[in-house]
């Protein structure tokens, strides 16, 4: 169960982390007014699906005898699937960034977008992969006399993980930049996998 509650702090550090630095990049450094960002978010969230899905699928198919060996396997591979493609997005969005501002900016915008469309597609299909097997696997896993207590400091760890996102990114943002806010997700997103 601490590797579940571990995976939950980190995953909502994660995205705040994250939802700090993105609107302020795709403003700042590519001139996308905030109130017209939906228009990269909608179609971001609606592609995802198609990430998070069959994680989703095979885990349904598996879940229903998770005490077997095979299927518990199964599942620490779908949850690695899932953190990889968290991992996966920072790299992205750290290359983007490096490229912008570092090695040329003949690119157009088109190319940085999409590319930023695609890290949010794979931050988002893992994200929501995740946060639809975690609170299933606690439920599970965690002893009937103790499942309320299981499954409320998962929440408690959950909201505390949105906190330390939000701390993290204010000081990260303020002193290094967006660079070592992608960077300091990409470091959680490899300790997950580590303990996944």
């Amino acid at each position: 169960l601490w590797r579940l509650n571990l995976g939950v702090l980190l995953l909502h550090s994660s995205l705040t982390l994250t939802f700090y630095a993105i609107p302020r990049v795709l403003s700042e450094q590519f001139a996308w007014a905030k109130a017209a960002q939906w228009q990269l978010y909608v179609p971001v969230m609606i592609c995802s699906l198609g990430l998070m899905m069959p994680i989703l699928r095979q885990f349904r198919k598996h879940a229903h005898s998770i005490e077997n060996t095979e299927n518990y396997a199964l599942v620490r591979r779908l949850l690695r699937r899932a953190v990889g493609y968290l991992a996966m997005a920072q790299l992205i969005f750290i290359a983007i960034l490096f490229i912008n501002n570092n090695i040329v900016h003949d690119y157009g915008l088109t190319i940085f977008i999409l590319g930023l469309g695609f890290g949010l597609v794979l931050f988002f299909g893992g994200f929501n992969s995740l946060e639809a097997l975690q609170p299933s696997l606690i439920s599970r896993f965690s002893p009937p006399e103790h499942k309320g207590m299981a499954l409320s400091l998962y929440a408690s760890l959950q909201f505390f993980g949105f906190f330390l996102g939000g701390w993290l990114a204010g000081i990260l943002y303020a002193y290094f930049g967006e660079l070592a806010v992608f960077s300091t997700v990409f470091g959680l997103s490899l300790l997950w996998l580590i303990t996944v």
